[in-house]
């Protein structure tokens, strides 16, 4: 005798266990030969010869986006000034104090804001990314006593139309070379995925790109500063608070959280695949943990996106069990989840042939998938 799957009673909890949303048909992102820039078979993606070419041929050009200024004709000069003033802080004294020293304070031709640079927030492998500050003047930065917590919106000129800014951002800073791709990956990756009715609820899960200042001897990449750290930093605390409460070292995140920050990760780079994009670097540093004040988000809401992770019926849309977690965003979980950040090594396959094979030429790490650790051909598998 069988037994209907959507019938089956659980003998624990005396209710009908969650039914799979029948699969939708999604046109698949359209590729063709005739639209891709990079001919080649086989190439590295990350060649910067490739990258400055696709750059210089897209359409829209990249003069045409939001946020990008370009003052490759002049030198920024501002990298060292910055370094020092990093180094410094994280210098103590004899004393233990750390010395006190005037922030840099960055301002760019054509740019409504003014940045002082706080701290350092991280050093990944190509660029540091730094903490800073949209003030008035450096004298009232100085005399400013805000925690880096206030970060509340700053009444300052908006160069993206309803695009809500904080006070608080992170600016990546790159000078070996200056870059605008990863500016151009995140702008693609939100025009795409917001163009999808299917997966458009998936760009509140992608890093927001302000503004890209791209000089001769170095960029800066402004972008959304989230500061309740990465889901690494989040495995961390738990481990170590384990040990010092119970002195267990095999102690982990709680298995029901795990597998919340699994589905919100697989349902961002679903979406990420379906719009032609590969991020090309999924690591736990790379994944910024969401929990967003609801009150601090923009009036702006994107329509609700369902996915073939959402587990729900389609037409329980004030079903009373989407309070304890609902795969469409509803009841408050549009603002909880992940944020994926640094899309350095983000490709865009619309720009190559459909049967497109990628070599790596980068140092190899633990994290890249068994094709690039055995220099075999590669595509989606790096995601």
């Amino acid at each position: 005798m069988t037994a209907n799957v959507a019938d089956v009673q659980s003998p624990s909890l005396g209710v009908n266990t969650l039914r799979r949303t029948p699969v939708k048909q999604v046109a698949p992102f359209a590729f063709s030969n005739a639209d891709c820039i990079i001919k080649d078979a086989q190439c590295d993606p990350s060649d910067r010869a490739i990258r400055s070419k696709i750059l210089k041929m897209i359409e829209p050009p990249l003069t045409s986006f939001p946020g990008y200024y370009d003052h490759s004709s002049s030198f920024g000069a501002h990298a060292a000034d910055i370094m020092k003033y990093s180094k410094s802080m994280k210098k103590p004294t004899k004393g233990g104090e750390r010395l006190s020293s005037t922030p840099p304070v960055l301002g760019f031709p054509g740019s409504g804001r003014t940045y002082a640079i706080r701290r350092e927030l991280g050093a990944g492998a190509y660029a540091p990314v730094y903490l800073a500050e949209s003030v008035e003047d450096i004298d009232s930065y100085l005399s400013d006593s805000d925690t880096e917590g206030n970060n509340t919106s700053a009444p300052r000129q908006k160069h993206e139309q309803n695009v809500q800014r904080h006070s608080l951002e992170a600016i990546k800073l790159e000078t070996d070379p200056p870059s605008a791709w990863e500016f151009y990956m995140i702008k693609l990756t939100h025009d795409r995925i917001r163009a999808s009715s299917y997966y458009c609820r998936a760009s509140e899960s992608i890093v927001k790109a302000h503004e890209l200042h791209l000089f001769r001897d170095e960029s800066f990449l402004v972008e959304d500063y989230q500061g309740q750290g990465t889901l690494l930093d989040l495995v961390n605390i738990i481990r170590t608070e384990a040990i010092t409460n119970t002195g267990n070292s095999e102690a982990g995140m709680d298995e029901a959280l795990a597998m919340f920050f699994s589905v919100e990760l697989f349902r961002t780079v679903e979406a990420l695949h379906a719009c032609g994009i590969l991020h090309g670097d999924i690591k736990p540093d790379n994944c910024l943990v969401r929990f967003e004040d609801k009150k601090s988000r923009s009036s702006l809401q994107s329509p609700p996106a369902e996915s073939l992770l959402d587990l729900a019926d389609e037409d329980a849309i004030a079903d009373p069990s989407e309070i304890h977690y609902s795969a469409r965003g509803l009841c408050g979980w549009r603002e909880k989840g992940l944020t994926l950040i640094d899309f350095g090594r983000g490709i865009d396959m619309k720009a190559f042939r459909p049967d497109v094979q990628f070599l790596a030429e980068w140092e190899m790490s633990q994290h890249d998938c068994n094709e690039v650790r055995e220099m075999r051909p590669w595509t989606y598998q790096i995601d």
